[in-house]
C-alpha cells in the first residue's frame, strides 16, 4: 500500500462555531484547491452532528466542484 502524505495544509481563517456555506467562502477555497493541485481532497461528514462541520462539509464538496 501506498502512503498518504499531505501537500497541502491550509488555514482559511475561517471563524469558529461560524462557518456557513457561501459563495465567497467557496470561491476562496476552491482557490485553494487549484493552487494545490490535489487529486484527492478530505473533508468533514455532512452527517456529523457539530453544526461547524456540516456546514464545512457543504461548503468542501461545493468548492470541489468549482475548482474543477
Amino acid at each position: 500500500a501506498r502512503r498518504l502524505s499531505p501537500v497541502c495544509a491550509a488555514n482559511l481563517g475561517l471563524p469558529h462555531t461560524a462557518i456557513e456555506d457561501s459563495r465567497t467562502l467557496r470561491r476562496l477555497l476552491a482557490a485553494c484547491i487549484r493552487r494545490s493541485q490535489a487529486s484527492l481532497l478530505l473533508g468533514p461528514d455532512e452527517g456529523d452532528y457539530h453544526p461547524d462541520h456540516v456546514e464545512a462539509a457543504r461548503l468542501v464538496a461545493a468548492a470541489w466542484f468549482l475548482a474543477g
